[in-house]
Parts: structure tokens; sequence; C-alpha cells
């Protein structure tokens, strides 16, 4: 049995992308020239003899549970192939969380390959990355996350200047089988690596959600969703 395993997941970046044809669920498929680079984040996988998953990371505002993809990914085997002891993850992060880079899908990656062998599993190269597309598809590595807004009556374009009106940073985005125009978009994007790294925490989201629900609902609201702003970057000032 192997009690240790040191790991490198690569980041990656796309010399290449194409947009494909436009499929059924409205998302569009792609194909990408990708390449490896020398930038890796470092996994410690180290077996324990009491069962369960654990995680540690050196970021304080990254998820040290069931919601980090390398834990999704450890627990995806253990639960299919029901091993009984467990597993500690050390996971170091170097790659920069949503840049673009695959990160999060990296580290997955790494952890699957890492408990195949730590346990033994017998997994080939293709039946893990079929297990990897159900992770990585299932979406907890989302630090962006898109929001409908045709039940407003809204549309993107004008959402991201009543929000930024309010001290709040979105992005018009479009959604799967969007009626409006690439350029005017039913949807935004909101992202949360520039809260989190500043220390925010689930009821601090909360009170953002309540402002931007404010500012979508109620006319004339931006000055009470501005204050709401204010408190939290009071709260949490930027460092350097």
């Amino acid at each position: 049995m192997i009690k240790h395993l040191s790991l490198k997941a690569y980041g990656k970046i796309n010399l290449g992308l194409d947009v494909l044809r436009r499929r059924d669920d409205g998302y569009h498929e792609v194909r990408m020239i990708m390449q490896t680079v020398g930038i890796y984040d470092r996994i410690d996988l180290i077996y324990k003899e009491t069962p369960g998953i654990t995680v540690e990371t050196n970021l304080y505002y990254l998820p040290d549970n069931e919601n980090n993809l390398v834990y999704k990914a450890a627990k995806l085997l253990m639960d299919e192939f029901h091993v009984q002891k467990g597993v500690h993850i050390r996971l170091r992060k170097y790659i920069p969380v949503a840049a673009g880079m695959a990160g999060g899908s990296s580290d997955a990656a790494a952890v699957l390959f890492g408990v195949n062998k730590m346990f033994s599993l017998g997994l080939t190269t293709e039946q893990l990355m079929d297990r990897g597309v159900k992770i990585v598809s299932g979406g907890t590595d989302n630090h962006l996350m898109l929001v409908d807004l045709t039940n407003f009556g809204l549309t993107g374009k004008a959402v991201e200047k009543q929000l930024d009106a309010a001290h709040i940073t979105a992005n018009k985005n479009t959604i799967p089988n969007d009626p409006q125009s690439p350029f005017v978009t039913s949807g935004i994007r909101l992202g949360t690596p520039s809260v989190t790294s500043r220390g925010m925490n689930t009821e601090d989201m909360d009170k953002i959600a309540e402002a931007i629900a404010m500012t979508l609902k109620e006319e004339g609201s931006q000055e009470k969703a501005k204050a709401i702003v204010k408190e939290l970057t009071d709260k949490y000032p930027l460092v350097g």
C-alpha cells in the first residue's frame, strides 16, 4: 500500500480556440489547442487508516471541504470502489485562481490519478478521463456564476450599468438559448475571487446578494446597495 504520493498539477494556456456549432442546450462546442506551462500546483496524498477525506490548502479563501474539486475527485473514486480507508489531501496552489489556466481541473485530474494509484483501483487513463468529465462539468470549481435575468425582464447590458452605479462589478453574459444579441445578453456573470481573496464569508455573500437583488427589483435603490458595499469594503480593506 502506498502511504504518500507527491504530485504536480500543471496549468495550461490556450494557443488557439475555435467556436464550433451551437448545441441543443444553447452552449457551443469549442476546439482548443492547449499547452501546459511551467507553473503547477503541488498535491500530496497521504494515506489514512481511518475512513474519510480531509483537505488542507495554502490559501485561506479556498474551501477545505466537499466544495473543493480535489475532495470531489477523491470522493468519486472512493465511493465508486467502496474504499474503506481514508486520504488526506494537501493542496498547495501556485496556479492563479480563476485565471483560465485550468488549475482546479488539473488538481482534480492529479487526485484521480493519485487515488487510483494509492488504492490500486486499476483504472485506465481513458476511464479516469471519463470520470474527470463528470467532476469538472458538475461545476464546483466555479468561481464564476451566470445569472439568468429573463424573469426580471432585464438585459445583461442594462444590469451591468445598474450594478456598476452601485459599485458592484459584473459583466453582461449570454445564457443558453439567449433571445438577445451577444452585445445585449439576457444574463450577467459574477465572480467570487475578488471578494473571497479579501476574506469575505458566506454571510457576507448573502449581503452582496441582497444588494444585487435590491438593485434589480427596487427602483432608486442604488444608494442602499452602495451602503452595503461600503460596509463590506470597510470591513475587508484591500491589502498592499
